[in-house]
């Protein structure tokens, strides 16, 4: 999948979040996530949508991958169902 991108390559935190496009709704939709993986740690589950990085919306995995860009630490914007999350990822 052309789509799909390695999150860990985006922030170390991020890996073994299967991330892609979210398409019409925009954000970036986490696929999924592997047990015990950094990415579960710090709370991303499958089917969130990530809306914004801190303040900046993004689209897409391109504009996640350069708001994410050198990044030690962020606050994901996330949906997860009906409801609106901040996840801190380090």
């Amino acid at each position: 999948d052309a789509e799909a991108d390695d999150a860990t390559a985006v922030n170390r935190a991020l890996e073994g979040a299967d991330l892609a496009d979210a398409g019409n709704e925009g954000g970036v939709v986490v696929r999924s996530v592997q047990d015990g993986s950094p990415a579960a740690q710090a709370g991303l589950r499958s089917n969130d949508i990530i809306m914004a990085v801190g303040r900046t919306r993004v689209a897409n995995l391109k504009q996640f991958r350069e708001a994410m860009k050198g990044a030690k630490v962020a606050f994901l914007n996330i949906r997860r169902g009906n409801a609106t999350l901040l996840v801190p990822i380090r």
